[in-house]
Formats: structure tokens, sequence, C-alpha cells
């Protein structure tokens, strides 16, 4: 039901948004779109790549936080936004587990797909981030059919003991 992926450390474009509905999703999803399209301070478009990303993080001490990525190529010089809540961010390299799956990718089939996933890791036996996942769209908004979508998990790194 699930992958193991290691990522290398890369770069994202990211607008916090105020909640998980499909709404949020879409107004921080036009606002990074638009910094892409030129509404920046050079006025520099930037081509679009994919995935798009959800990501969530749940309590702590700041509360629920939930943003929108875009992936940045390494090579891409950004420029400054206009918008203040656009922002320029760096994934550190990590494993995620990583479920995939079909269909529009709402909310409620982000939620279905991550309880699986979580049910998956812990009969795996698996240590993972239970506050914090990711769903990622990989597929334009007019393909209806065969889309492509993920739930990814961070994984806890567990050190193995050191014998002395």
């Amino acid at each position: 039901d699930f992958v193991e992926r290691f990522y290398n450390a890369t770069r994202w474009i990211t607008a916090d948004i105020a909640g998980t509905h499909d709404d949020d999703i879409k107004n921080g999803f036009w606002k990074v779109y638009n910094f892409m399209n030129g509404e920046n301070k050079e006025g520099v478009t930037i081509a679009m790549t994919r995935p798009v990303v959800v990501s969530m993080h749940e309590g702590g001490e700041n509360g629920n936080q939930t943003s929108v990525w875009i992936f940045i190529p390494p090579e891409t010089v950004l420029p400054e936004p206009n918008d203040e809540s656009i922002k320029h961010k760096v994934l550190p390299s990590g494993t995620f587990y990583v479920r995939v799956f079909s269909g529009q990718a709402s909310y409620k089939d982000v939620m279905e797909n991550r309880k699986i996933l979580k049910e998956a890791l812990l009969d795996a036996g698996k240590q993972f981030d239970d506050m914090s996942y990711m769903a990622a769209a990989y597929d334009a908004p007019w393909i209806f059919w065969k889309r492509h979508n993920e739930v990814l998990i961070p994984a806890v790194c567990v050190e193995a003991p050191r014998q002395l």
C-alpha cells in the first residue's frame, strides 16, 4: 500500500493558507501561480512545474499550519514577491512514505488515503511523523482520467543504539 522514497533537498515557492478546505487550497494555488506568472517585483515569468503540493502540520505551538507548494528547479533565479505571503523554502532531504491514488484529490480523498497509509505504516512497524503530511497532485485540473496523486508522510529515522 506504500513505497518508501528518499528525496534530496528541493526548492519550493509556497503560500500559507487558512485551512484545508478546497477554497483555501485554490486561493493558495492562485497566489503562487500568479507569482510565477509575473506578479512579482521584476515581472518575471517562471515556468510552471509539477507537482503542486499541499503541506499540512497539525498541532504544535503555532496550531495547524497549511501551505501550498510548487517545485522550483535548482537553476531558477527567483524574483522578489509582491505578496508577503509568498515564500521561498528549501525542503531538506529526507525519507517519506508515499501512497499513490487517482481522482481529483479532494480533502476527503486525501484524508482517506492518509488513513490507509497510516494503517499500512503501523502494520509494517514503520516510525513516522503522525502530525505532518503532504498531498501532491501531478496533473493539470482539466485532466479527468488516470490522475496521479500522492499522500506523503515523513519517516522518523531512529538512530541505532551505539555500543560504547
